[in-house]
């Protein structure tokens, strides 16, 4: 078991070198704070946000993904301007970065309850692998030496940028974005032996959309997709099916085709704050390896600008 989980991790590393897995981290709850993946949905809530979320994945898994993100987004005083950004650490196995990125979205009102608002977004992030941390040993297969492991790329520089679309209506929203369009080198060339590996990321791009239903003046179901595509990688296909009770209490199923399945619940405290956690299981041989995935969120909000918000936002 142990001889597995070591070659896994350096199978990770090497896959999303030679890009065959998507890079970017995406929470379970995304719905929640569309803004990492699309920075169209900056100002949707109308007030001052700050987000928060944690993700374990795979956990009892060696080298397991871990993502923590804080946010911040908020809409003008003139309202069809809004603003955002947010730091990330990413660690998988080896590997880490951290980024900053800096978002701003135009609103455009297309009538009384239908906005569309257009975003952009800067990026700048750190990344870095620590190839010589990777015990390269077996048991079985005896010792080996690969020179693209016994140097570490550090602090390498991830300039990018990206745009999103987000529509949105009373009880609906349509979402399509890539928030990172550039494709970055990862590897260090001042390096010999890393200049061999054919580093680099890939775009991936984002279709969503959601809609909640009024099964009458307490009660709501509330199904959303997610659709991710990255070249060199499988289509991503998900789905959420939430039940709502008075816009304060959120329970859903979620399910990734051939991914994971899980559960999900939010709870509104009070009118500003939220806090939420997700639990789910890779579908495939992975899931037996680990004890799931495990995410925490929650989201302080602040009104800035007077203003009656003519319905709820419930996504």
């Amino acid at each position: 078991m142990r001889y597995i989980k070591k070659i896994t991790i350096v199978c990770f590393l090497i896959l999303g070198l030679q890009v065959e897995a998507q890079q970017d981290a995406v929470f379970t709850q995304f719905a929640s704070n569309m803004m990492t993946i699309n920075p169209g949905y900056a100002g949707y809530r109308e007030v001052q946000s700050f987000s928060f979320v944690h993700r374990s994945q795979w956990v009892g898994y060696k080298g397991a993904p871990v993502t923590n993100a804080l946010s911040f987004d908020m809409a003008t005083k003139r309202k069809e301007m809004a603003i955002g950004g947010a730091i990330m650490n990413d660690k998988i196995g080896p590997s880490s970065e951290i980024g900053l990125t800096a978002n701003f979205a135009y609103r455009l009102k297309l009538n009384q309850n239908a906005t569309l608002s257009l975003g952009l977004q800067a990026y700048g992030g750190l990344y870095q692998a620590n190839l010589t941390d990777l015990d390269l040993v077996s048991e079985y297969v005896g010792s080996s030496v690969d020179p693209n492991f016994d140097q570490n790329p550090e602090n390498v520089f991830l300039p990018n940028f990206g745009f999103g679309a987000f529509y949105s209506t009373k009880n609906s929203f349509v979402g399509l974005s890539s928030p990172k369009l550039l494709k970055n080198k990862l590897d260090n060339e001042t390096i010999d032996s890393i200049r061999e590996v054919d580093g680099r990321s890939e775009p991936t791009y984002y279709l969503t959309g959601g809609h909640t239903f009024a099964l009458d003046r307490i009660y709501s179901l509330q199904p959303v997709f997610i659709g991710k595509g990255t070249v060199g990688a499988p289509l991503s296909l998900g789905g959420y099916l939430n039940f709502l009770y008075k816009d304060a209490i959120k329970v859903g199923l979620v399910y990734y085709h051939q991914e994971v399945a899980g559960v999900l619940a939010e709870l509104k405290l009070n009118h500003r704050m939220r806090v939420g956690y997700s639990f789910d299981m890779a579908v495939k041989e992975i899931g037996t390896y680990s004890y799931g995935s495990h995410e925490i969120s929650t989201t302080y909000e602040m009104k800035v600008f007077k203003q009656r918000l003519i319905y709820p936002r419930r996504f």
